[in-house]
This record gives C-alpha cells, sequence and structure tokens, in this order.
C-alpha cells in the first residue's frame, strides 16, 4: 500500500496523471471501481427515515488536533489510492451561498432562490461573506495542521455559473430570463463568474504545488492550478442558447487556470463536442444519468451507457474525459475496444470489481 505522497512510488501515479490528463497515446484507462450488488431486485430499501431537512451554516473554525489525527487515521487505514485515483484531503462546500442563496441539507441539498432584482450583485465583495473567509481561513488551518508534502489537498469545487444562476433565480426564472432580458442576464452571469475565479483564484494560491502541478477534487494530478466545477443545469438549454449565454463564461474560467475539470451529466449530451472543441485545457467528467431505486431496481434516466459509448468516442479525440456510472461487463468491454487508447478513465461500479482490474489495469498495480 502506499500510504502518502512520500512513498516514491506516488510519482509513478502522477506520471500515470499526468499521461491522462494530456492524452499521451497508448496508455490504457485510468480505473476507479467498487462493487454493485449482483442482485439488484433482492436489494433492502434503507429502513431509517431520512435526517431532516436543516439550512446549511457556516462551517465552524477547523480543530486543528482533530483534523491531523482524523486525516493521519485516514491515510493509515486506506493509504493513498483508490485503485488509480487519489484519496483526497478536500473541504466540502455548498457554493450557491457565495452569492446569497440559503441552502439546504436533507437526503439532498438544494439551494432556494434569492433573485431580487438584475442589480443585486453590483458593489458585492464575495471576500466579505463569512462562507468564503471560514473557507480560506479553514484551508490555512488544515494546511499548518498536517505537512502538505505529505497528503493531497485539492481545490475547492463550486457550481458552474449555470448553476450558480439556476440557484439563484430558479429555472423557471432563468429559462424566461433568455428571451425577456437577455442583456441583464449576462451582466449577472458575468458577476457570477468573477465571485468563482476570485475565490478559485484565492483557495488554490493557498495550496500547494507538487512536482509543479496541483490535485483536483477527482483525485486526480494535472500541472498548474486546477479547479474544478459543476454545469449541471446546462440540460435546460439549447446548444445555440448555452452557447450564448453560459459558454463565455466557461471559457473565462477555464483559461483563468492552468487546467480546469468540468462535471457535467449525460442529459447535456447535445454541448459535449462544443464543450470539448470550446474550453482550453479542460478536463470533462460526465456522470452517467442512472439511479438505484428503493426497490432496488436501476433505472437508467436517459440512454445507458453502452449507447452513449460512441459520442464519448469523438469527445475522447479532442480532450480527457472521466466517464463515471454502472459498468455492465459488455459496456465496460464495449468502451476499452472502441474508446481511444488515451485520455480516458472508469469510474464507477462493476458486478466484479477485481475481475477487471486483472483484465484491463496496467501490469503494476500500485493497491
Amino acid at each position: 500500500m502506499i500510504r502518502d505522497l512520500r512513498d516514491p512510488a506516488a510519482d509513478i501515479v502522477i506520471q500515470r496523471h499526468s499521461d491522462y490528463f494530456h492524452r499521451v497515446p497508448g496508455k490504457g484507462p485510468l480505473l476507479r471501481l467498487h462493487g454493485q450488488p449482483a442482485d439488484p431486485k433482492g436489494v433492502e430499501p434503507p429502513s431509517r427515515e431520512p435526517p431532516p431537512a436543516r439550512p446549511y451554516e457556516p462551517p465552524e473554525p477547523l480543530d486543528a488536533a482533530a483534523f491531523r489525527a482524523e486525516t493521519e487515521a485516514r491515510y493509515d487505514h486506506h493509504g493513498l489510492l483508490d485503485d488509480d485515483f487519489m484519496n483526497m484531503v478536500q473541504f466540502r462546500f455548498n457554493s450557491e451561498v457565495l452569492i446569497g442563496c440559503t441552502v439546504v441539507e436533507g437526503i439532498t441539498n438544494w439551494a432556494e432562490p434569492c433573485f431580487t432584482d438584475w442589480h443585486q450583485l453590483d458593489g458585492y465583495r464575495v471576500q466579505d461573506t463569512i462562507w468564503y473567509q471560514r473557507l480560506m481561513e479553514n484551508t490555512r488551518c488544515a494546511l499548518d495542521a498536517v505537512d502538505p508534502e505529505t497528503y493531497p489537498f485539492c481545490c475547492v469545487t463550486l457550481r458552474g455559473p449555470v448553476d450558480m444562476a439556476r440557484a439563484m433565480l430558479g429555472g423557471d426564472l432563468l429559462c424566461a430570463a433568455v428571451y425577456d432580458h437577455p442583456r441583464e442576464l449576462k451582466s449577472l452571469l458575468a458577476q457570477i463568474t468573477d465571485i468563482l475565479i476570485e475565490t478559485f483564484e484565492a483557495h488554490s494560491a493557498l495550496l500547494p504545488f507538487y512536482k509543479g502541478g496541483q490535485f483536483n477534487a477527482h483525485g486526480i494530478w494535472t500541472s498548474g492550478r486546477s479547479p474544478s466545477y459543476s454545469v449541471d443545469a446546462a440540460w435546460m438549454f439549447s446548444p445555440a442558447c448555452y452557447q450564448e449565454f453560459f459558454l463565455p463564461c466557461d471559457i473565462r474560467i477555464c483559461e483563468a487556470f492552468d487546467t480546469t475539470m468540468v462535471h457535467l451529466h449525460s442529459a447535456a449530451r447535445h454541448h459535449f463536442i462544443s464543450w470539448s472543441e470550446a474550453l482550453p485545457k479542460v478536463g470533462l467528467q460526465c456522470s452517467v444519468d442512472e439511479v438505484w431505486l428503493p426497490t432496488g431496481e436501476r433505472k437508467c434516466l436517459g440512454p445507458p451507457l453502452g449507447d452513449l459509448i460512441p459520442l464519448f468516442a469523438q469527445v475522447c479525440e479532442r480532450t480527457s474525459f472521466l466517464i463515471y456510472g454502472y459498468w455492465e461487463d459488455e459496456a465496460i468491454d464495449r468502451a476499452i475496444q472502441t474508446l481511444p487508447q488515451r485520455g480516458y478513465a472508469i469510474w464507477g461500479a462493476v458486478r466484479d470489481p477485481d475481475a477487471v482490474r486483472r483484465k484491463y489495469s496496467e501490469e503494476v498495480r500500485f493497491n
């Protein structure tokens, strides 16, 4: 087991990550696998009541001693790696609070719209909010509590411009604004993008560089600074509409950093090619939209993973691509036979993780 970054074998993993992100030819996929039920219909629905919903509160100041003990114990037990990915030191953060939304936490989290008028962010300074200040303070404290050359810290993950706008306005008002207030919406999106860039820049500036790069929230090393953000709400818009209103914001974020990881869903597959062509120095991470129902049955919320592989192959010709989903044996076989042998990663549930590892992992395994 590789415990932490001090192990010389960690440099082999870093090189594999570099090969992945820079799409070096002839390299197989990075893998991160876990099991799924052999008989999904036999899975018992959860018996416990879901936790009651409550407002998201600012995190408490970090307890340095407790953080150090928890971090050391976690790496003692789990080590640095989860297959080819790294177990990260990261800070969970509901980023909608940065623009004034109330976030409610329960069995899932959601943001309450907070829109009042098109000028509510005029003169707004995210640096003055308790959310921004506590994030930076706790990060500094964490870096002082442990050796940052031993454990991989990653930049905070935030909602992207389209997601923040949906949180602030709500879906109906956001869609209506495209037609009724296009100029005002573009101005608001520019202000939201400023807030995201300022937060990413401040947080990544606190983090150490390792071998000339940093780690993103997905557990992958890339060269330079490497924030991650989501575009979950992109499915709501046509390619032309997204390219007019939201893509310029994405481009601004990606141009501000050395590398960027963008999280998206298969429901937004109509944007995949334009994202892979327009966003500089970006890696894409796609979650295939499927769920396990309380009955234990799996339900696709769109095309099944196997049907998306031809589109994924087109994306892989343009940028690095991380695919997350429930992988049937035939789908993972088809993906590895079809996708270009460079710049992609497979993450998710398979029926027999060890069998897949034996079949498709590189000769040298790290765990």
